[in-house]
C-alpha cells in the first residue's frame, strides 16, 4: 500500500502515541493488554516487538467439533447426532454466524407458529455450491496436502471446504535453508492444487487465482524474488527491490517467472499422478467431513509416495513457454 506523505506522517504519529501508551502500561504491575486484529500482517512491527504484545495467538474458524459445541450450547435439548450433523454442515462459519442463524431461524419458525426443527437449520447450512464444485475444491486442497507431504514442506495442520465455494490447506512449514531447491519445492506445493484439478478433472478453474494471498500470487511472488531479491536467478547477486509489478515489466524476467511456475505445476502433476488413487480417495473423504484436522490428514498422508514422481509417470500439464531471446531459462 502506498500512502501519501501526509498520511504517512499521520500514521507515524498515531503509532508513536500508541507505543508511548503501551510503554506506560508496561510499568503497571498486574495489567494485561489484549488486542485483536483480523489482519495482523498489516500491524507495524514496532507494535509487535517483545515487551509489547509478546504472545500471538491465531484463532482460525472453528472446526466441526467446536461448532458442535456451539450448537449444543444454543440447542441443549437436541440430540448429539443432529447437532454433530449440523456442526459438519456449518464448517466455514464462525461461532457468531451460527448464533445469528439460529436466532433468525427461531424467529422465522415462531412467525410461522411452530417450533424450530433440524430441517430448518439443515436448509440454511446446506452447501451453497453443488457436489461437482465441492469435488473440485476437495481435489485442489488435497493436492496441496499430498505435495506438501511428498516434498517434506512441513506438517499439514488442517484441510477444509468452506461454505463460500473455496477451501483452505493450513501447513506448518518446516525451517529451510532458503536454497533454490527449497523454493522450487515450495512452488510445486503451491501449484499442486491447480495440478490436481487438471489431473483428475481434465481442466482447471480460477481457484488458484484471485487476491494477493492466492496460489498464483504466492507463486509469482516467490518466482520473482528468486530473480530480483534472492540472488538465485536471472540477475545473479543483485537486489532489484520488492516492487514485483515494476520488475515484471521486464519481458525477459516475466518469461522466466512464467516458465518457473509452469514447471512447478508440471512437477506437482507428476507427484500427484504417482499418488492418484490416494488423491481421489482423500478428496472423497474431505467432501464427506468438509474439515480434516492434523490427525485425520496425517492418517491419509502417511500413504504418500515421498519425493518426485518416478521416471515414466507424467500428468497433463501446461504447454511450456520458450526462453526469450538472450538466454536460457533458469
Amino acid at each position: 500500500m502506498c500512502l501519501r506523505p501526509h498520511r504517512k506522517h499521520t500514521a507515524a504519529q498515531v503509532i508513536s502515541a500508541f507505543l508511548a501508551e503501551m510503554d506506560s502500561i508496561a510499568r503497571e504491575e498486574g495489567v494485561i493488554v489484549i488486542g485483536t486484529c483480523n489482519h495482523p500482517e498489516l500491524i507495524d512491527p514496532a507494535v509487535l516487538r517483545a515487551g509489547r504484545f509478546d504472545m500471538k495467538i491465531a484463532l482460525p474458524l472453528p472446526d466441526a467439533d467446536a461448532l458442535f459445541g456451539v450448537f449444543r450450547h444454543c440447542l441443549p435439548d437436541w440430540s448429539e447426532a443432529i447437532l454433530r450433523d449440523l456442526g459438519s454442515r456449518a464448517v466455514g462459519c464462525s461461532s457468531a454466524d451460527v448464533d445469528a442463524v439460529i436466532r433468525q431461524a427461531r424467529a422465522a419458525a415462531r412467525w410461522a407458529g411452530r417450533a424450530l426443527t433440524p430441517e430448518d437449520l439443515r436448509k440454511v447450512f446446506a452447501p451453497p455450491q453443488g457436489a461437482a464444485i465441492d469435488r473440485r475444491i476437495a481435489l485442489h486442497e488435497c493436492g496441496h496436502a499430498i505435495a506438501c507431504a511428498a516434498l517434506g514442506i512441513g506438517p499439514v495442520r488442517r484441510i477444509l471446504i468452506e461454505r463460500e465455494g473455496s477451501g483452505m490447506t493450513m501447513i506448518d512449514a518446516a525451517p529451510k535453508h532458503g536454497t533454490l531447491a527449497d523454493m522450487r519445492d515450495r512452488l510445486a506445493q503451491i501449484m499442486a492444487g491447480r495440478a490436481a484439478e487438471r489431473l483428475v478433472l481434465g481442466d482447471i478453474s480460477a481457484g488458484a487465482g484471485g487476491g494477493p494471498n492466492s496460489d498464483l500470487a504466492l507463486a509469482t511472488g516467490i518466482a520473482t524474488a528468486i530473480h530480483t531479491q534472492f540472488g538465485l536467478g536471472l540477475h545473479g547477486p543483485a537486489w532489484l527491490g520488492e516492487n514485483d509489478i515494476q520488475n515484471l515489466r521486464d519481458p525477459a524476467l516475466r518469461a522466466r517467472v512464467q516458465r518457473q511456475i509452469e514447471e512447478a505445476e508440471l512437477r506437482a502433476g507428476g507427484i500427484l499422478a504417482a499418488n492418484r488413487p490416494l488423491l481421489e480417495e482423500m478428496a472423497d473423504a474431505l467432501m464427506l467431513c468438509r474439515d480434516m484436522d492434523a490427525g485425520e490428514a496425517n492418517d491419509w498422508l502417511e500413504r504418500v509416495r515421498k519425493g518426485d514422481a518416478p521416471e515414466g509417470v507424467a500428468a497433463p500439464g501446461v504447454v511450456a513457454t520458450t526462453a526469450p531471446e538472450g538466454g536460457a531459462l533458469e
